[in-house]
């Protein structure tokens, strides 16, 4: 838990690790054109600046010959100076809006018409240095590119810096050695709007004072950009994987917080700030609903209180969201009658589960249906997932839920106002998270193999002779007592009534989860807008292999037509 800032002279207490925004919802008109939802589709959640600290280590701060504070406020102030005589400009005449100016009548469209003299500031070839060498002169844009290239450097040749004075125009370095000469001094130039490295003193001739595995310089930061496109290749790399890495580029073993934070900080620069992620929620759920035909979305908030119990106005806390497209309620219909339903969690900054829905059409593929983001598998949380997913997406009856025997799902779904009841569906169990639960009560591998032929017998006498089998070996009391927990219609292929299909396990729910491991590790608006992509990607490939086969006169699914050929 921590403290986030709501304005100069308030601050509140942040419940749960979750962020807050303004209870006042965005509506359709912050959105005038297709292209502003385009841009916000496409370009994700704005990033938010951060710069690396530099751990302040070595001998105490000193002025130090020809890097004195008056120097450098002297040359900044000259400087400003020189940029003020330059901006200096006459004063355009008015030209009528209908006329042409005289001199635009006979312009040479080939001539070159920029100036000389600035020039270099139409120039955005950013040059990469090599960390071998600093040498007076080099130009950045950023100060951020300034402390990373004195990182580099320093890392490179296992020495160590420390940053004496630091403003937004100016950076003075020194070496953490107090018998050694190494000065640098870095200034923002005005005119040419870019970090140039303005003087250079002295050579290292000191050698490293600290022995350790870790560099002082090596901060979260200077990694995050090392391993920038691991994470975007692979935003679930490990840690481990991370701290590999960095021993193979840099020489040095990193600690496992560093790594996470380096992460965390990697991620944060492709896909958008965690915290800012939830601010930027409602506004892309808002954009979603106007510009998607028939997107669905339920969210749910709650109070956000500070650190002394009080409510704060106007402000809310993001608590579960549901969502799902046109295309999987439209195709639903076409599916078989079954739907599977998990939960898994999230590994990003802020912890929460993901919870998917899953079917399967005629041709036996997966076709998702639903998702939410939840705190948690709890019994309210699974009933906000199941209760939205019977209104939104599977409205009729005769459906079979198959789920793990989690005592909150059972709960939800018997709870009244859920939409799932006996006489509109049934709820059957996945027979793996079954022999699973069995493992952990009795260890005994032969008799968990006799419980899943049980399970998949097809008739009552298969089933019986496992039953049987299991119940004739010695010291068996408590496994079928156990077992006779379970009503037979809710795991069995014999007993269900044929409204499993066959499906015995959540196995398509989990590979959804799988195929979603990436996606898991980023920020919440991060989250959806993947799925959102991913899935249009899915129905519009599909669609177009659907249409391929129609118009090649194709009736049936491959699956309905190798059943009537070898029928």
């Amino acid at each position: 838990m921590g403290f986030v800032q709501l304005n100069a002279s308030q601050t509140v207490y942040k419940q749960n690790h979750q962020p807050f925004y303004h209870e006042n919802q965005p509506s359709l008109d912050d959105f005038h054109t297709h292209g502003s939802f385009t841009n916000l589709l496409t370009s994700g959640v704005q990033q938010q600046e951060q710069q690396e600290g530099v751990p302040e280590v070595g001998v105490p701060e000193e002025e130090v010959g020809p890097f004195s504070e008056g120097e450098d406020d002297a040359r900044l102030q000259q400087d400003d100076e020189q940029d003020e005589q330059d901006r200096v400009v006459q004063q355009s005449q008015h030209v009528s809006t209908f006329s042409f100016p005289s001199h635009m009548h006979n312009v040479d469209l080939q001539t070159d018409f920029t100036d000389p003299e600035y020039r270099h500031a139409l120039d955005h070839v950013d040059v990469e240095y090599s960390p071998d060498s600093l040498f007076e002169g080099m130009t950045f844009n950023t100060k951020e590119e300034v402390q990373h290239v004195l990182n580099a450097y320093h890392i490179k040749k296992g020495l160590y810096y420390r940053v004496e004075k630091s403003s937004p125009t100016l950076i003075v370095a020194r070496c953490v050695n107090s018998t050694c000469d190494w000065r640098c001094r870095a200034a923002f130039i005005t005119k040419s709007q870019k970090w140039e490295l303005r003087k250079l003193s002295g050579e290292h001739s000191c050698s490293s004072p600290i022995i350790t595995q870790d560099h002082v310089n090596l901060g979260y930061v200077y990694i995050s950009k090392s391993i920038l496109p691991l994470v975007e290749s692979d935003p679930s790399i490990s840690i481990p994987t991370i701290i590999a890495h960095i021993k193979s580029a840099e020489g040095y073993t990193i600690s496992y917080r560093k790594a996470w934070m380096a992460k965390q900080k990697a991620i944060e620069d492709l896909h958008g700030n965690w915290e800012q992620s939830y601010h930027d929620l409602p506004k892309l759920l808002s954009a979603m609903s106007g510009f998607l035909n028939g997107f669905v979305v339920e969210k749910q908030t709650r109070p956000l209180y500070n650190q002394q119990g009080e409510m704060v106005h106007h402000y809310v806390q993001f608590h579960r969201v549901f969502w799902t497209f046109k295309p999987c309620i439209d195709g639903f219909k076409y599916c078989k009658p079954i739907v599977q339903v998990d939960g898994t969690f999230l590994y990003g900054k802020y912890k929460g589960t993901l919870l998917v829905a899953v079917a399967q059409d005629g041709n036996n593929k997966i076709f998702p249906i639903a998702f939410a983001i939840v705190e948690g598998e709890t019994a309210e949380a699974w009933f906000f997932f199941l209760h939205y997913l019977k209104r939104h997406v599977c409205p009729q009856d005769g459906l079979c839920l198959i789920s793990d025997r989690h005592e909150s799902i059972k709960n939800a779904y018997a709870r009244q106002g859920s939409g799932w009841t006996p006489e509109n569906s049934v709820h059957v169990f996945c027979i793996r998270h079954i022999a699973q639960n069995f493992m952990r009560h009795f260890k005994n591998t032969e008799r968990k193999k006799l419980i899943i032929n049980m399970a998949y017998g097809m008739t009552e006498p298969r089933f019986n002779y496992y039953y049987n089998t299991l119940r004739s070996e010695p010291e068996t009391e408590g496994v079928i007592e156990w077992l006779n927990t379970i009503p037979k219609e809710q795991w069995t292929l014999a007993w269900d009534g044929d409204r499993q299909w066959g499906h015995m396990t959540t196995n398509l729910a989990e590979a959804i989860n799988s195929i979603l491991k990436k996606t898991r590790n980023l920020p919440i608006s991060a989250i959806i807008m993947s799925t959102y992509k991913r899935f249009n990607a899915l129905f519009i490939q599909g669609g177009k292999e659907v249409d391929a086969k129609l118009r090649a006169g194709q009736v049936f699914t491959e699956i309905m037509n190798r059943t009537m050929r070898d029928a």
